[in-house]
């Protein structure tokens, strides 16, 4: 307990930029000696010593220790809309960080492995969009996705890469995240959105875990096409030539023919058949030489728009609300405890466990 107290004290100290001289004050130490021997690991903490960094950092004392709580220790991006409020983003990470520990948490009991270590791909901010194309390419081939990658890529990642990918009821304007915790990669995708616009997001997320090294996103990044920084567009060029590989569009055109700058049609019944946008396979046969930049933005995107049929995913995950019955069933959690965690009701939560052809671990 020591240690994680240690960490996430010296932790929120940086981030809030606090001297060891002024917190150590704070503290009722008796010089900032203590405190640094306390952050070495030489010394232990003592309760009214805790109490007094709390008070200072207008924090719970429990933001110490409890293990449902991040406590900064995961890094987040966020894709928004210019709508969407850096508040309202803040917020929501609070709520998505508990749900993230907590899957954590429950693992280490269940003494569940992580292995969602990725291999990070070689594009740099100073890599083409032609790069990132032909890598997002290359990587939907060594998964082995397919000739329509959308079709496998949510069961490939979360199955052979581990990741934890939560389907959430973001609020309007968050599309998508990506999170590291230690071992653990999670995608967050707003379940509300559109099939194609899930798709895309998951790709375009998962480009940033294979470079997270290399080139860590922003916190929050605008998803406007015209305020996109160039980390933003390569994730998208991924994203773009992950679900339509270069094979897989000659393969279509062997059967359906050559696309046409004045044949809308051919363009809207590809991007349904790729489960993407209209827009997204417009671009794409853009970025594959079929047209050039003037013809492609001469075409109307209204005209060549894909309505798929479509079904609102489950809350959360199967693997996630596996891991919330084992709790209950052995004692590790109460059903409120639960239910507070995901901030619904009991009943709600009873549905969850049936969304999944799960019997719910409790009575009603």
């Amino acid at each position: 307990m020591q240690l994680t107290i240690r960490k996430r004290l010296l932790r929120l100290r940086e981030a809030r930029k606090v001297s060891q001289e002024d917190l150590s004050k704070e503290m009722g130490m008796n010089n900032r000696q203590s405190l640094a021997e306390f952050e070495s690991g030489n010394r232990a903490i003592q309760p009214q010593e805790l109490l007094a960094a709390a008070r200072f950092f207008g924090v719970a004392h429990s933001y110490f220790t409890d293990p449902l709580e991040l406590a900064g220790e995961a890094s987040f991006s966020w894709r928004k809309s210019s709508q969407c409020e850096v508040s309202a983003i803040n917020a929501f990470e609070q709520k998505a960080g508990k749900w993230i520990a907590t899957y954590r948490y429950l693992g280490k009991l269940m003494n569940a492995s992580v292995n969602s270590s990725l291999t990070q791909i070689d594009i740099r901010k100073d890599s083409t969009f032609e790069e990132a194309y032909l890598e997002g390419s290359n990587v939907a081939n060594a998964l082995e996705l397919g000739d329509v990658p959308a079709h496998k890529l949510l069961s490939v990642l979360n199955e052979k890469l581990d990741i934890l990918i939560l389907h959430t009821d973001a609020v309007q304007g968050i599309s998508g995240a990506a999170c590291k915790l230690g071992p653990l990669n999670t995608i967050m995708i707003n379940r509300n959105e559109v099939l194609v616009r899930r798709n895309f997001d998951l790709a375009h997320e998962f480009f940033h875990l294979l470079t997270w090294e290399r080139m860590q996103p922003e916190h929050i990044e605008d998803s406007n096409p015209s305020k996109k920084a160039k980390v933003e567009q390569l994730a998208d060029a991924f994203a773009s030539g992950l679900l339509m590989p270069e094979s897989s569009i000659l393969k279509y055109i062997q059967v359906k023919g050559m696309p046409q700058k004045d044949n809308p049609i051919w363009i809207k019944e590809a991007a349904a058949h790729f489960k993407v946008s209209g827009q997204a396979m417009k671009w794409r046969l853009k970025s594959l030489g079929y047209f050039s930049p003037l013809e492609a933005n001469k075409i109307d995107d209204s005209a060549c728009k894909t309505e798929l049929p479509d079904e609102k995913p489950n809350f959360l995950s199967d693997a996630f609300v596996r891991r919330l019955g084992w709790a209950i069933e052995n004692g590790e959690m109460s059903v409120r405890k639960v239910a507070d965690i995901l901030q619904i009701t009991i009943d709600d939560l009873e549905s969850l466990f049936s969304s999944y052809q799960l019997i719910a671990p409790f009575d009603l």
